[in-house]
């Protein structure tokens, strides 16, 4: 890696490190570039990308602190080591032993269930079931 290249890198780590999550606007005025270059840095980073706000904010790896569930949450902004809000609500049902009601999601995801669930109806990874007694 040349020294451009690694003084980027220091300079975004440094950010990261202060402020824990920026926006895609941030880190191109960050790096000098345009905000497709700053997409492709963020990729190269592994960084994740926030489940809540429309995706709109990343942190790195290194930075998250993930719990057991592998989600993270910084000042109302949300993140997953799963993915997007789809494959992280697969990922925490699948990971539970019965299934989860609408006020466990909440619970867990930090969402109100009524604002995505519309969008599980035909899912092939999740089944709707009507609770017992």
């Amino acid at each position: 890696m040349n020294r451009v290249f690694e003084a980027i890198e220091t300079r975004a780590n440094k950010a990261f490190r202060k402020r824990r999550i920026l926006t895609l606007e941030e880190v191109a005025e960050l790096i000098h570039s345009s905000i497709h270059t700053g997409r492709r840095r963020l990729k190269t980073w592994r960084a994740h990308t926030s489940y809540n706000h429309d995706g709109r904010f990343y942190t790195l790896p290194e930075v998250a602190e993930f719990d057991t569930d592998g989600l993270w949450k910084w000042k109302g902004v949300f993140f997953s080591q799963h993915g997007n809000l789809k494959q992280t609500v697969v990922e925490v049902v699948r990971r539970s032993q019965a299934g989860l009601d609408g006020g466990e999601l909440r619970s867990v995801l930090g969402l109100d269930p009524r604002s995505f669930l519309s969008a599980f109806a035909d899912h092939p990874q999740i089944m709707r079931e009507k609770a017992l007694g």
